[in-house]
């Protein structure tokens, strides 16, 4: 049976969990695949792997969907398909604690994923334990609200790549560090890049896209995908290969 991660339990079968929503994997895929680009080793292919494993009882996964995902995405699709009628992205929220909690939820299962795409997330175990308890049961807001939360829209400056298709680009995390004491765990998927920084005080860096507990409605930043620091060699890598196949 095994023991879910979250409300650990061990009376309920263990379901197959994804870190990234699964209805981004969904949006990314053609005709059920997406396209794999493997840098290192000059190989791009079509994979099913959804980088999920099982980790959560069907409550727990129903509580992740429904509390936190769901609402969210709506969100994120609605402020993109208004920036392409208007040309500014602004993104409207309910609920910004929500908005939040999503957020450390891609950490939280990310670092406890055994799977490869997730190697970079790590967290110690007190920090599991706490931010697990605040996932659960919708509590401690002292503890979500420690960490601050930006999100960026991404764009291809250059044309290559459209709106649409930006939005079907995800990314394997990875941690940016920011400063000497403060780094972000760094997520892109659905068009945007959604950073994780170690730190309430937020003042010290870009207020565009920074999450505030009571704050409902964002004017986002654009960065282009090919500059990014954390992504823009990894694109520039997957392009020379697909342009040279």
């Amino acid at each position: 049976m095994g023991t879910c991660l979250l409300c650990k339990s061990s009376e309920h079968p263990i379901r197959v969990s994804h870190v990234i929503p699964n209805a981004a994997f969904k949006r990314a895929k053609d005709n059920g695949k997406m396209m794999k680009v493997d840098v290192s080793a000059n190989l791009n292919y079509l994979v099913q792997d959804s980088w999920s494993t099982k980790m959560l009882c069907a409550e727990c996964e129903h509580l992740f969907n429904t509390r936190y995902e769901e609402a969210t995405l709506n969100e994120l699709r609605k402020a993109r398909k208004k920036s392409a009628e208007t040309g500014l992205l602004k993104l409207k929220t309910k609920n910004p604690q929500r908005l939040a909690a999503f957020m450390i939820s891609l950490v939280w299962r990310a670092a406890l994923s055994p799977h490869s795409a997730y190697k970079k997330v790590q967290l110690p175990t007190s920090a599991i334990e706490g931010y697990g308890e605040c996932l659960l049961h919708g509590n401690r807001p002292d503890l979500l609200w420690s960490l601050s939360y930006r999100i960026t829209a991404m764009y291809d400056s250059r044309g290559i790549f459209d709106v649409d298709a930006v939005s079907r680009i995800i990314a394997t995390p990875c941690l940016s560090r920011l400063s000497d004491l403060t780094f972000s765990f760094v997520f892109m998927f659905e068009g945007f890049k959604f950073e994780v920084i170690t730190s309430s005080d937020n003042h010290k860096f870009d207020q565009a896209g920074v999450i505030k507990p009571t704050k409902l409605s964002y004017k986002l930043s654009r960065q282009c995908l090919w500059t990014d620091i954390n992504f823009g060699k990894t694109y520039r890598d997957m392009y020379a290969l697909v342009q040279s196949n």
